[in-house]
């Protein structure tokens, strides 16, 4: 293990205690040397994976080892197990599976790049005091009281960050393969639009980051900039995106805790119907227009809907050498079931997807064939790992805490989120067959209701004994 890889493995026991409230490396320095010791079920766990061509990625997903995806990647706004565009999410992201990674720009009113998507402070970045600020109206002074919220939304003690410390971060630390993708948010004017440029090619190498906004002004003043780098159009959301996302969001409008959680996403959904619609009017140029207006390096990010709904998209943007990537505003299950249905039609798939579950979530149902059958020679000597080895190839192994509930029972959950059930055939040798299974107790207690928590779907073969 070369002392690249060493910086690696340290950065991450950093991250992750990062994104848990800690501020200070040295403060927590035994913590940090734990994460690079492996215990005996973690080692079992890594090579009952690994006989399966999976492993545990730098930010503890799951990921296949050998084999190809048929199309590429990309984090949305860094890995969706920490913090929207926060440190961790972004630099993790970069160092794993994916093949690159979106983050959001915005401009303070003094001048200085930060990374973050909403408008006002408060959901994934706030203050001790709550107190919540237009982006565009802070100053840094106001800005450096900000601290991000860990993903289940409580104040941790890490500020929030500028633009430079995550460029810095991803030019020291990510593949050298890898693109992070700068959508710039803030309409703004050159002067601000040089200041970026020039930050993003001090920290980072040229070919790994390039801008995409949905601003063809903004675009086009980055090209006077930087005649090379390239250039993503981003094509506003399909009209029925919209409605769909406004009808979601309407149905929790009556319950106070769900608008409170989701107030940014409401906000959003009402924001690209109205302002976005007017100041955007060239909402969804041709791919010949953005081609004249940016030159032979640029592209077309467009909505997964508008990219099933006019099938010539992808063939016309190629045959002028533009790349072509989809997004969405309606959830990844969506946009990931879209993406395979256009796979099994044989029809052509994006250069990119950006996506905010995992790329191995995508890539196994492009190719079933990424999990492998546990080679039968192989004995795991831990119950976890015995687990890992019996469960079906369709088994979601991101979940093996929960799996081991269901596992004893014959059951498990598939990677689209059903419960299932095991037929005896499908228990891989490795199982323990004398064992019984235990009865599942459950401890019936209040919970909190979300109307869009999706139904859990229970599917039992035919011929199973009742």
């Amino acid at each position: 293990m070369n002392m690249k890889e060493l910086n690696k493995i340290a950065l991450v026991g950093f991250l992750i205690l990062t994104v848990s409230g800690c501020s200070s490396l040295s403060k927590n320095d035994n913590n940090s040397k734990k994460t690079t010791e492996l215990t005996e079920e973690e080692k079992n766990i890594s090579a009952a994976l690994a006989v399966r061509n999976l492993k545990q990625d730098f930010d503890q997903s799951i990921a296949y080892d050998k084999g190809s995806c048929p199309v590429n990647v990309v984090a949305h706004r860094g890995s969706s197990r920490f913090t929207e565009n926060s440190l961790p999410a972004v630099i993790l992201a970069g160092m794993g599976q994916f093949d690159g990674v979106e983050i959001d720009v915005m401009m303070l009113r003094d001048g200085k790049w930060v990374i973050h998507h909403d408008r006002q402070t408060g959901r994934t970045v706030a203050t001790s005091t709550s107190k919540r600020y237009r982006v565009s109206h802070m100053k840094s002074s106001e800005w450096n009281t900000l601290y991000l919220r860990s993903p289940n939304g409580e104040l941790t003690s890490t500020h929030a960050n500028y633009a430079w410390q995550v460029f810095q971060m991803w030019g020291r630390y990510s593949s050298p393969e890898k693109m992070l993708n700068i959508e710039v948010k803030s309409e703004t004017d050159v002067q601000d639009l040089y200041k970026l440029n020039a930050l993003a090619k001090h920290y980072i190498p040229s070919e790994n980051f390039f801008f995409s906004s949905m601003s063809m002004d903004s675009l086009k003043k980055i090209r006077e900039l930087n005649k090379d780098v390239y250039l993503g159009y981003v094509w506003a959301p399909d009209q029925k995106s919209i409605n769909i996302l406004k009808q979601d969001v309407d149905r929790g409008l009556s319950s106070d805790l769900y608008y409170q959680k989701n107030k940014d996403r409401i906000e959003d959904a009402y924001r690209i119907e109205t302002r976005y619609r007017r100041r955007y009017k060239d909402s969804k140029l041709s791919a010949a227009t953005v081609k004249k207006e940016l030159g032979w390096n640029s592209g077309l990010h467009v909505d997964i809907r508008s990219f099933v709904k006019y099938p010539t998209i992808y063939s016309r943007a190629n045959n002028l050498g533009l790349r072509v990537a989809t997004y969405t505003i309606n959830g990844s299950e969506y946009h990931q079931k879209e993406l395979v249905n256009l796979f099994k039609q044989d029809r052509s798939l994006p250069d990119e997807a950006i996506m905010d579950n995992s790329k191995f979530q995508l890539c196994r149902q492009l190719n079933p064939d990424l999990v492998h059958i546990p080679n039968q020679s192989y004995t795991p000597s831990t119950s976890i790992g015995k687990l890992v080895s019996s469960l079906p190839n369709d088994a979601d192994f991101d979940r093996l805490e929960d799996q081991k509930l269901y596992f004893s029972n014959h059951m498990y959950i598939n990677y689209l989120g059903n419960i299932q059930s095991i037929k005896a055939s499908n228990i891989n040798p490795v199982t323990n067959k004398t064992a019984k299974a235990t009865p599942v107790k459950f401890d019936i207690k209040d919970e909190e209701f979300y109307i869009n928590t999706p139904p859990i779907l229970i599917s039992i073969p035919k011929g199973t004994s009742q």
